[in-house]
């Protein structure tokens, strides 16, 4: 008496469950069943009435592999790919998979839908040899070939690749680089590789050819990501600028084509074109947008790139504020406002605004030494309006911006770990300056500091030695006009010529003293 109640509650189920389209449509019946069996508990009964709705369409291949997957359903996080289960019944799928190639042999679904259950039950070997088997009795059919391909490169990109391959060859008609262009990039986002210059060469083949038309959003965003990072690909920044634009004609509301637009432009320095790319990506609504450090950082580059330098400035301070903003991202961003403040000032030099200059560049170089750093690059620009003013000007004005320049050298030498001895080099060329005659032996202090730190390095680079013949020739000079020491001279003439035999300055004060 129950299972007539049950059986006649599952009936009812099925009229109500069934979308309001014909009654014979498989699609509804499918979804009804899907529902049925997924919702009521009582499986032995559903099961009995399954069977005897079935019974009404037993020549329906399709019919048969929809139940199938309807008693292993399950939910997919696409993050975790972790799956939930419905109802994870194993043997009633493959009853009605082998249904389904029962009514039809050749019917690639139900090789496709069998293949993943045997994959999630650990049974890969199997799914595969199933696949091979469909192929065998479908040897033009896309479809297996692909699902053949994802479970290959799993274990072996270069099996997955080749089954691709294989299909080419039986089917030269079939567009086979989009389906590599898909798989390189399930590769990088399933697998953790890095196939660009794969991906962007197979999506090249197709955007340059005759099935553009085939590509959807998804390859359009997949093939301008790997342009991004394709180094192999010649000018590829250029083809990702062709392809993004294309690809917003098609897909306006794509965020991430248009980030991948805002890098062409920025790699391309179409700093105009960057700059309104990245405005219309912020204006998007949060639904669709996912702006992070480095959009804000291409935007403060492009606006920078126009000179609109404030605005910039401003982006790069956004993005060091920002909680999702990497240590390295907020650095750049640092290093960006250096550059910034760097470009503003060499603007401003030559056009002769040194005062313009120094006012925009102190109070940056005071927020680094509040925060006990210092930027060496900032403070090379910083010295630089020093020496270029001094050219501009004579006695004791000139003297005293030249007397300037040498205390920001100074500075920077004491505080570089990586630029000290050129900042030394620079104290000791401008103390030079100061002190033509060698009368108060300004520069002694920075030559001596060089020679400790050089004097004895082996293997010297190039500026390594420029900065120590300096140092050497400084402490000559010294010797013979502040100390009217001959021997301590030639002595530090001797040592020039360990480093440059044929120093002009060494022979000739050696020819002349001796």
């Amino acid at each position: 008496m129950m299972v007539r109640k049950l059986f006649f509650l599952l009936t009812i189920s099925l009229f109500f469950v069934r979308p309001a389209v014909a009654q014979t449509d498989e699609y509804a019946t499918a979804a009804a069943l899907d529902t049925i069996i997924r919702v009521f508990p009582h499986f032995e009964v559903v099961d009995r009435f399954v069977d005897e709705v079935f019974k009404k369409n037993k020549k329906n291949a399709s019919l048969a592999t929809r139940i199938a997957k309807s008693y292993y359903s399950y939910v997919e996080n696409p993050d975790t790919k972790q799956r939930t289960f419905h109802r994870r019944d194993t043997a009633r799928a493959f009853e009605y998979i082998n249904k389904a190639l029962d009514i039809n042999a050749k019917f690639s679904k139900a090789y496709i839908l069998a293949s993943d259950i045997l994959y999630d039950e650990g049974r890969r070997d199997d799914a595969l040899q199933l696949l091979d088997k469909g192929i065998a009795v479908n040897p033009l059919d896309s479809s297996l070939y692909i699902a053949s391909a994802k479970l290959l490169a799993y274990t072996s990109t270069e099996a997955a690749v080749a089954k691709l391959k294989l299909l080419k060859e039986r089917n030269p008609l079939y567009c086979v680089d989009l389906q590599l262009g898909r798989l390189y990039y399930d590769l990088y986002n399933n697998h953790g590789q890095l196939p660009m210059n794969e991906m962007a060469t197979s999506y090249g083949k197709v955007y340059d050819g005759n099935d553009r038309a085939l590509m959807n959003k998804g390859d359009y965003g997949a093939f301008s990501m790997a342009l991004q990072w394709a180094d192999q690909i010649e000018d590829r920044f250029n083809k990702q600028y062709e392809v993004t634009n294309d690809g917003i004609e098609k897909f306006p509301d794509d965020f991430g084509l248009r980030q991948f637009h805002l890098n062409s432009c920025w790699a391309l320095q179409k700093w105009e074109e960057g700059a309104s790319t990245a405005e219309f990506m912020f204006a998007m609504p949060d639904s669709v947008k996912k702006v992070d450090a480095i959009d804000h950082q291409r935007y403060a580059d492009c606006l920078v790139g126009m000179k609109r330098y404030d605005e910039g400035i401003a982006q790069y301070e956004s993005i060091q504020m920002m909680d999702n903003a990497s240590a390295n991202q907020k650095q750049q961003a640092e290093n960006s406002i250096v550059k910034a403040v760097s470009a503003q000032v060499d603007e401003l030099r030559k056009m002769g605004e040194y005062d313009k200059a120094i006012a925009l560049v102190e109070p940056l170089v005071q927020r680094y030494r509040e925060k006990g750093k210092q930027n060496d690059y900032l403070m090379i620009a910083y010295a630089t309006i020093y020496t270029d003013w001094a050219t501009e000007l004579n006695g004791v004005e000139r003297m005293d911006a030249i007397r300037n320049a040498v205390k920001v050298f100074e500075e920077a030498a004491n505080h570089s770990e990586l630029n000290a001895n050129m900042f030394l080099h620079r104290c000791c060329y401008y103390s030079m300056a100061l002190d033509p005659e060698l009368k108060d032996g300004l520069g002694k202090p920075y030559a001596q500091k060089l020679v400790e730190n050089l004097g004895g390095k082996r293997d010297l680079e190039a500026g390594e030695k420029n900065y120590l013949l300096l140092a050497y020739e400084y402490m000559l000079r010294y010797e013979y006009f502040i100390n009217k020491n001959k021997k301590a001279a030639l002595a530090w003439a001797d040592r020039m010529l360990d480093v440059d035999p044929m120093n002009e300055v060494a022979l000739n004060f050696v020819s002349k003293v001796k």
